[in-house]
């Protein structure tokens, strides 16, 4: 979400500037399949990485 906010403006003022350089409107197209792929293997990742070590912490100290 914080990648996001930060690069809207960036992509806001790139479109404006292709317009007037162009002279024609520029459409503003987001693939959001991709976007929520990418956040949902982002997420995945993250479980995996935050509960695998814990998972392994919690075994050994009931050995």
């Amino acid at each position: 979400m914080l990648g996001a906010l930060v690069a809207l403006p960036s992509v806001l003022g790139i479109r404006a500037g292709l317009s007037g350089t162009l002279g024609v409107p520029v459409g503003l197209v987001v693939p959001w399949p991709a976007v929520i792929g990418a956040v949902l293997g982002c997420l995945a990742l993250g479980l995996v990485a935050s509960v695998l070590p814990a998972r392994r912490a919690l075994g050994e100290g009931r050995g």
